[in-house]
């Protein structure tokens, strides 16, 4: 059969920041991540399909297909099917046309061999504004962490419509971080690096004689391509302590003071610090929006509208800026146990002896992917949002009031620029490099 037509593609897809994905259940946290029969995560092929169907959809690119031109790519390659109630009339317009799907995605799942307990994580997060906890805002999710490797398949049943040369366009935006996978993803969560071989079919007897997916001799497929994305990234040296909290109920070993609360950190071997994406996103949302205004704060990091009382139509939109996750390195983790103290009287507090485990010093790095190009007003704001962070203004964290979250800037460089700043970092020089020297 000459016409007959098989690819397959394995993916190898390594977590470069948490991924929650979640299953709906809420035995362990607010939101639990999906696990498969052996308690172990993995990516399902749904959350797989609809970034690959998201990226293709969004090339706005359409085919001829049972006669009728115009039906959307998407439609041709992942199928499509009404999902209300059409008029005769209706069903003609080529976005309509019921379409089989022409690709089969599977279930990504972790690596043979993987320890199930390793990867799994619980993080806490509440909702602030201004540094206040927003009431009803507090909740906890698991998330997987990075460093989870994870195994996958696609299926190509046809090659009509470039479907290769689209797929593969499509994997390597996932693999440069222009997509990403489950929730949260403009707060830092779902980066995946990928590594993808190919293996194509062209006759039915080899198709049928083929060994299990798993085994088969894949192709390297190249996925490097320069995201479109602007990407700023800042070198930070931490100034003193950060205090992002992972509160813990752990028992001690004997004569050990368990803590109450200890530094956000990788399940690693070093338990490396973090501040998560939404920290970050968090403060610079505030500190924006001081400077631009609540209209221009919404346009770039998004919203969710609960009531309708601001007048828009909209009720959400998605944010054009994403805060990747930021790893401590080379820092000091120091154990403190100590009292509540009284204001007034200078005494301490009954009941309030709690032990914290800090991270200090060390360097880090701050990576904002932004996704559309920025207006001049809204480059200044970012800019001042950087020079805040650099000058101690814009502390990140809890118990900032106390010195805790201050970083300085020690090189920044931003896609689009030649070179990068790397010396004589002060306030103007932040302003001028990220605005384009159009700062007064």
């Amino acid at each position: 059969m000459s016409d007959f037509y098989r690819t397959y593609y394995q993916l190898k897809l390594t977590l470069r920041t948490p991924l929650a994905v979640g299953s709906g259940a809420t035995a362990a946290t607010d939101n639990d991540v999906i696990v498969d029969s052996r308690e172990k995560p993995l990516i399902p092929a749904t959350a797989i399909t609809g970034v690959l169907r998201s990226a293709i959809a969004s090339l706005a690119e359409t085919v001829s297909a049972q006669g009728i031109d115009g039906i959307p790519l998407d439609h041709a390659l992942f199928g499509f099917i009404p999902t209300i109630a059409l008029t005769d009339a209706q069903k003609l317009a080529p976005n309509n046309v019921t379409m089989p799907t022409g690709i089969r995605v599977y279930d990504a799942c972790l690596e043979p061999g993987t320890s199930q307990a390793f990867f799994i994580t619980t993080r806490d997060c509440v909702k602030l504004e201004k540094k206040v906890a927003v009431k009803g805002a507090k909740f906890d999710m698991q998330a997987v962490e990075p460093g989870a490797v994870f195994i996958g398949y696609l299926e190509l049943l046809s090659g009509a419509y470039d479907a290769e040369t689209k797929i593969e366009a499509a994997l390597a935006a996932l693999n440069r971080g222009d997509l990403r996978l489950g929730s949260k993803t403009t707060r830092g969560y779902g980066v995946v690096s990928v590594e993808a071989g190919k293996k194509t079919f062209g006759k039915v007897d080899d198709w049928l004689s083929k060994d299990d997916i798993r085994a088969l001799d894949y192709e390297h497929v190249d996925l490097n391509q320069t995201s479109r994305a602007t990407i700023i990234t800042a070198k930070l040296r931490a100034v003193g302590g950060i205090s992002i909290r992972e509160y813990t109920t752990q028992v001690a070993p004997e004569g050990e003071t368990a803590p109450d609360y200890m530094s956000l950190s990788l399940h690693d071997a070093g338990h490396t610090p973090v501040i998560p994406g939404t920290s970050w996103a968090g403060a610079f949302r505030d500190r924006f929006a001081e400077i631009a205004g609540e209209t221009a704060r919404d346009n770039l990091f998004g919203f969710v509208k609960t009531d309708k009382t601001d007048g828009r139509n909209e009720d959400v939109k998605k944010s054009d800026i994403s805060f990747n996750e930021s790893r401590i390195e080379g820092g000091t983790i120091k154990k403190t146990t100590r009292n509540s103290i009284d204001r007034f009287s200078g005494a301490t507090k009954d009941g309030a002896l709690y032990t914290e485990i800090t991270s200090y010093f060390g360097t880090t790095e701050l990576c904002i992917t932004i996704r559309r190009p920025l207006s001049g007003e809204e480059r200044f704001a970012l800019a001042a949002c950087l020079a805040d962070l650099h000058e101690g203004l814009l502390p990140i964290g809890g118990l900032t009031s106390v010195g805790r979250g201050l970083f300085e800037i020690e090189s920044l460089s931003m896609t689009g620029r030649d070179g990068a700043l790397t010396e004589n970092i002060d306030v103007c020089a932040i302003v001028n490099y990220i605005v384009g020297g159009d700062a007064q």
